[in-house]
């Protein structure tokens, strides 16, 4: 069991090296075909930053499991826990409904979201929500 283990953090260990390795090349490549060090590196440094608050939320799952009382869904505290977690092990598997082979089945679905969505929101907030897709943003 325990050489299992280990053999799994190898290869987590590998995994992190190789990206680590991608990343230090990356901008060396790009270097030494741009000829300039970083040039767009604000650009790079705010995508950078909202990047990492995006994952913070994921960061913060096995830290809130592990205080007391826990905050728990899937046991993110362990390994196996926080793979659950983030690959939505407890959900149902994603399917798309198929439009042209059973278009009855898809409008009904589509019928019961907007149902579903005049019970849950007012008119206003559910245009303000459809707005970024609307304006394509």
């Amino acid at each position: 069991m325990t050489g299992d283990l280990s053999a799994e953090a190898l290869q987590s260990k590998n995994i992190l090296t190789l990206v680590g390795v991608i990343s230090l090349i990356i901008p060396l490549v790009l270097f030494f075909i741009e000829r300039k060090l970083m040039p767009e590196w604000k650009r790079v440094l705010l995508i950078g930053s909202l990047c990492l608050l995006g994952l913070s939320f994921n960061g913060f799952m096995p830290i809130s499991s592990d205080q007391n009382p826990p905050i728990n869904w899937g046991y993110p505290r362990t390994p196996e826990g926080f793979k659950h977690a983030i690959t939505r092990g407890q959900y149902e598997k994603i399917t798309l409904s198929d439009i042209l082979g059973n278009p009855q089945k898809f409008l009904a679905q589509l019928g019961a979201y907007f149902s579903d969505l005049r019970q849950q929101f007012t008119l206003p907030t559910a245009v303000i929500g459809f707005l970024p897709s609307a304006l394509g943003l």
